[in-house]
């Protein structure tokens, strides 16, 4: 019997988008769900005001939709990680991922971040505490090597995402190719559940080449479209 693939949940600025999209769980992200893919990738690095205030506003009202992971901005420097996580408690969150993460930079930009103590460990240090104050958490990785340390905080999902797309189609093709690689690996290494990050650049290759159950999330702005 062949398997019918997960639905497709959705990176959405509001409660209200990620309830109309169904029960596939989606990241609710107001800071990011607008903009263009690749800013939103990056977001972790740009100056757009205060992510973590804009999903406390948005909470605000509750959420009412427990498959929604609340995207957190792990390196925030105005805020105790104690209070905030009891803030989005009383909000109704119950699950959390570390949305948009600096694990899919590399290079100049990831050193950069990295020398500003802006770094995927300090990321799973707050899903850390997170899971150990009740909330179920989601981990966004980029590589194998992150595999291991993402499953010893015992997540209920692993969000796989190639990060940045280069302008070269041959070098989203080889991309594509790795990621598929890495995908296979998490299957085999957890039972966790899998969801793929839906990067316009490489969503034709992936949706062809993933296992039907893998799910995918994708951006509610911008088609996604295949590689030439």
């Amino acid at each position: 019997m062949e398997l019918e693939r997960p639905p497709t949940g959705i990176i959405g600025a509001t409660v209200e988008e990620l309830r109309a999209a169904g029960p596939a769980p989606g990241i609710l992200s107001p800071s990011t769900a607008g903009l263009d893919p690749h800013l939103a990738t990056m977001a972790c690095a740009l100056p757009l005001g205060d992510a973590n205030a804009a999903l406390l506003d948005e909470t605000r009202a509750g959420v009412g939709d427990d498959s929604a992971f609340a995207a957190v901005l792990a390196h925030d420097p105005f805020r105790k990680l104690g209070k905030f996580l009891e803030e989005l408690s009383g909000h109704g969150v119950r699950r959390i991922i570390n949305w948009p993460s600096v694990s899919v930079l590399d290079g100049e930009h990831a050193a950069a971040l990295e020398h500003s103590g802006f770094t995927w460990a300090g990321e799973l240090a707050l899903l850390r505490e997170a899971a150990a104050a009740g909330f179920a958490t989601a981990v966004v990785i980029h590589e194998e090597a992150q595999i291991g340390p993402a499953l010893e905080i015992r997540p209920d999902m692993l969000l796989l995402t190639p990060g940045l797309a280069r302008r070269d189609p041959g070098r989203q093709r080889e991309r594509a190719a790795e990621f598929v690689t890495l995908v296979t690996e998490a299957r085999q290494t957890t039972e966790v559940a899998l969801r793929v990050h839906l990067h316009p650049a490489f969503a034709g290759l992936l949706q062809a080449q993933l296992p039907a159950d893998v799910g995918f999330i994708q951006h509610r702005s911008g088609a996604a479209e295949p590689v030439q």
